[in-house]
């Protein structure tokens, strides 16, 4: 088995799942919540920066058949067990999906949804306060409107990678 590959002081890995993942939909998913300067989407892969516990970095998700290609830059690399980890949790990559969609499938108005688009995940995040933040922001506004907030504390009060990646800065 190979191990990680270095590209340009990035580390690219190859994170496997149970079949079937709705990537798509978790991508839509992200979109559409996109927050400036912290993530973006770009030729169907998602962006987005990282709070790690040592120093910031961001990742790049690639997502393929069997597997979801994952490419960090960290500016410590002892955070790559903590980038990995939070990033398996933001696409739910350890959850069963053949079991979820099984359970689901029995109920009358989940299970034509189910049946539609199998391996449907439930999106995570990557760091507890940024979600806190973003629930607030999103209860009295659209998601357009909870983004454009966000993009603007972010302008605000972020803290610049020292590696940019694309609109990651």
């Amino acid at each position: 088995r190979r191990g990680p590959a270095l590209e340009n002081g990035a580390i690219t890995l190859r994170l496997p799942f149970r079949s079937r993942l709705d990537a798509d939909g978790l991508i839509a998913y992200f979109a559409r919540r996109a927050v400036a300067g912290v993530e973006e989407i770009v030729d169907g892969a998602y962006r987005r920066s990282l709070r790690l516990p040592h120093a910031g970095g961001w990742v790049q998700l690639q997502p393929a058949v069997d597997h979801v290609q994952a490419r960090f830059w960290l500016e410590d690399p002892r955070d790559l067990a903590a980038a990995m980890q939070r990033t398996r949790g933001l696409f739910d990559l350890d959850s069963d999906p053949t079991s979820v969609d099984g359970a689901l499938a029995v109920d009358p108005l989940l299970g034509p949804l189910v049946r539609v688009v199998p391996g449907r995940r439930v999106p995570g995040h990557v760091d507890g306060d940024e979600l806190a933040v973003r629930a607030v922001l999103g209860q009295q506004v659209s998601l357009a409107g909870a983004a454009t907030l966000a993009t603007r504390l972010v302008g605000r009060y972020g803290e610049p990678l020292k590696q940019p990646l694309g609109g990651v800065t």
